[in-house]
């Protein structure tokens, strides 16, 4: 065995050996880390002054029916003819509700001039107030088709079930139109 100078102990040789070769491989980890190039540094962006602008607000969209009712009351009729389509009281009926019609504005522009989108009748007597306006809508129906009569305020016409119209005197009835609110007469918006 050979022994190392200093205090007058030995140690073997292998030690040694082994000590010297990992601080070899330290000096070369150190040599190589200190020549590498680093990770480069990224750009920083340079901050460019945006112009604000403002949200752009959604247009509203009109509905496509004027949300207030027109109610057309009409008396002395015969329902017994109006529901047995008699012709004379068909065209009382016809007669009544289109001189209602004729009379009332909206806007300042005839209501004739427009078109009614959704008509709801009221029949005026309980025990028969469906079959009074069935018998009412199938007479609208009708004056909506027939343009000698102006009827043509009717024309795009989508009907609900006759409702009853409770309290009312024999012969009364009731109609609630809702007219388009299209920009031309007779005309129902796009999404109408």
């Amino acid at each position: 065995m050979i022994s190392s100078p200093g205090r007058g102990k030995h140690t073997p040789l292998y030690v040694t050996a082994g000590w010297l070769f990992a601080e070899l491989l330290l000096g070369i980890a150190l040599v190589f880390l200190i020549s590498s190039p680093g990770a480069q540094p990224k750009p920083q962006a340079t901050p460019t002054p945006t112009q604000f602008v403002p949200p752009t607000p959604t247009p509203k969209v009109a509905p496509p029916l004027e949300l207030t009712p027109f109610t057309f009351q009409v008396t002395g009729i015969d329902v017994n003819g109006l529901v047995k389509n008699a012709p004379k009281a068909v065209n009382d009926f016809q007669d009544k509700i289109m001189s209602q019609v004729t009379a009332r504005q909206l806007n300042g522009q005839p209501l004739v001039a427009l078109c009614a989108g959704l008509v709801i009748p009221y029949g005026g007597e309980p025990a028969n107030a469906t079959q009074i306006g069935e018998a009412m809508k199938r007479a609208l129906i009708a004056l909506g088709n027939d343009s000698a009569k102006q009827g043509q305020f009717f024309k795009l016409t989508k009907y609900h079930d006759p409702l009853v119209w409770l309290n009312q005197p024999y012969g009364m009835v009731k109609v609630e139109v809702y007219v388009y609110t299209g920009a031309t007469p007779c005309q129902p918006t796009s999404n109408g």
